[in-house]
């Protein structure tokens, strides 16, 4: 299998965030690496933070199939929109180190890029997975805003579990900017829709989401 990204670039860039991973990392990154599509198609890349522990499994554990991208911001937001500057994919796919894609969810992204081509971007669906009575409580929370965003609201779907769009576009609304916290997934879809593009939800393409009792930030 070709290197995903030598010589020509790929048609995505995985950008993960190492930062509030629920120490589910490793199932992210085995869920990456067992796609059915093409791996010359995408290229992985994971953003460390400084404080992040296990840098030495990491490195082992990704070996050649992902590039390592570090920086000093200590926000997912931040380090999302560090690794974008670094991607080379003409699509971007921005995702969680506690979220684990299901197989086929590349291959998924790529027939809804051929049949909705007025998508600039799309989120996918999150899927909760919960280990103890609190974290049923974070998810539903969670869940109810996320399920608002993705078939009621007009377009605020900007999900920054599982979110595709094209680098382009991405960057001419000014990409994800760290000041806003999360809030920057609304002031990104808010300058999409400013600018007339369109972003889409994806229900078929599933990202299995971990939910611990850890409070988010």
């Amino acid at each position: 299998m070709p290197a995903p990204y030598g010589g020509e670039s790929p048609l995505f860039s995985i950008i993960i965030p190492l930062e509030h991973h629920r120490g589910q990392w490793e199932l992210s990154w085995l869920g990456w690496t067992s796609q059915t599509a093409d791996k010359s198609l995408y290229e992985i890349i994971l953003v460390v933070p400084p404080d992040f522990e296990a840098l030495n499994e990491l490195k082992a554990l990704a070996g050649g199939k992902a590039r390592l991208e570090f920086t000093n911001s200590d926000h997912d937001i931040g380090l999302c929109a560090f690794g974008a500057t670094k991607a080379r994919g003409k699509y971007l796919f921005f995702t969680e180190s506690h979220c684990r894609p299901e197989p086929d969810v590349m291959e998924a992204c790529i027939r809804a890029i051929d049949a909705r081509p007025d998508w600039a971007g799309f989120s996918c669906q999150s899927v909760p997975i919960c280990h103890n009575r609190l974290s049923v409580a974070e998810a539903a929370m969670y869940q109810a805003d996320i399920e608002f965003g993705m078939k009621q609201h007009p377009w605020r779907k900007v999900l920054d579990q599982c979110f595709v769009t094209r680098r382009d576009v991405y960057r001419e609304c000014g990409g994800l900017r760290e000041e806003f916290g999360h809030f920057a997934e609304w002031v990104l879809a808010a300058a999409y829709h400013a600018r007339g593009h369109t972003i889409g939800y994806l229900e078929e393409a599933r990202s299995i989401t971990t939910i611990s009792a850890k409070s988010a930030s």
